[in-house]
């Protein structure tokens, strides 16, 4: 009897950790396609001569992301 008790435990163990695992892998992944896209607007600011509007729209970005990046990219300059 204890012995289940104590592989049940395991088990939800085991599947909080992995439940957690891929969390952080999801968050890592959602940083890394900020950071691509925050870099992919500024290089096309620059080579083109644009302003954000035009490079965000140009770029067909998802709306959502508009005043998230606006804000970073102008806490930079």
């Amino acid at each position: 009897m204890l012995f289940k008790t104590e592989q049940k435990e395991v088990t939800e163990m085991c599947e909080l950790m992995e439940k957690e695992r891929l969390a952080g892998w999801e968050e890592g992944r959602e940083q890394g396609r900020e950071q691509t896209e925050l870099m992919l607007l500024k290089k096309y600011m620059k080579k083109h001569r644009v302003n954000y509007d035009e490079a965000f729209d140009a770029l067909d970005i998802a709306e959502e992301r508009y005043g998230v990046y606006l804000e970073k990219i102008e806490q930079k300059e």
